[in-house]
């Protein structure tokens, strides 16, 4: 299974770069990105659990590395192919994983490492704790804003490939798709179909990424005990949202685009 891993995370590192825009935003940044971002979480959710300020940075700073390393494999992946969002996905998710674990001062790389996995897969967030499938958990925001989509029709295909709840726009929205809570909606533009899935799927992973600090302090984690165990509540959005336009614009845009367009080619 490691070797696995291992394989899934070669194949989207070495990825080529298709693109002259993908050659403008340098991997190095994009790297860098993923790191600070790993590191702010972890280092935050260390403070607030009462660690020593120093430590909590000495820390946070090593076990960011592999966090950042498995998110960006997985948006490198997802940016090449929209079809590979589920393995994308479970990427991405490790990375939240090791995140949450350096939070709440546990070992990293045991069996649990090789043993706990998580999907976000349409309304739900499947678990697997110790090789244990674990009660799916209902996410109320996706079912909430795919509530919001009643009249609009589901592309089931994409849906079930990718994970989330696709929508074809019926009505001109001011984008070729748009993303929230594991919902998109999109207009089928056939000569560019499959990148703005992956454009919206990577803003999926930037949701997931935005995670591990409120399911720490919200007792969120697998091994967590905590009132209604069977919803899951996704914030992940909301910080990024506000991570993204508040600390970071780049180039005009907001940070979170800026990135997405680094990832998809």
């Amino acid at each position: 299974m490691k070797r696995n891993i291992f394989a899934v995370l070669a194949l989207a590192l070495a990825a080529p770069a298709c693109s002259e825009k993908l050659k403008a935003q340098n991997d190095a940044e994009l790297i860098a990105a993923q790191y600070g971002i790993s590191f702010t979480q972890q280092f935050l959710g260390k403070v607030i659990r009462g660690e020593n300020i120093l430590q909590s940075f000495q820390t946070a700073a090593s076990e960011a590395v592999p966090s950042a390393a498995f998110q960006y494999a997985g948006m490198k992946m997802v940016g090449a192919n929209w079809q590979f969002a589920i393995p994308a996905q479970l990427l991405t998710q490790k990375g939240a994983w090791v995140q949450r674990q350096s939070m709440l001062g546990r070992p990293i790389f045991g069996r649990e490492f090789l043993t706990t996995w998580e999907l976000d897969y349409l309304w739900f967030n499947l678990r697997v704790r110790d090789g244990r499938m674990l009660l799916p958990r209902l996410n109320p925001f996706t079912v909430f804003v795919a509530a919001e989509q009643e009249r609009q029709s589901v592309f089931w295909k994409e849906s079930l490939v990718s994970g989330a709840v696709i929508y074809k726009a019926t009505r001109d929205i001011d984008a070729l798709g748009k993303h929230a809570d594991n919902v998109i909606v999109i207009q089928h533009v056939a000569g560019n179909w499959g990148s703005v899935l992956s454009h919206e799927l990577t803003h999926s992973l930037q949701r997931v990424r935005g995670h591990p600090l409120f399911d720490v302090v919200l007792h969120q984690d697998a091994s967590q005990k905590r009132f209604l165990p069977f919803l899951r509540v996704d914030l992940g959005g909301l910080w990024m949202s506000a991570y993204g336009r508040n600390f970071f614009p780049k180039g005009g845009d907001n940070f979170l685009e800026w990135e997405v367009d680094g990832y998809v080619y």
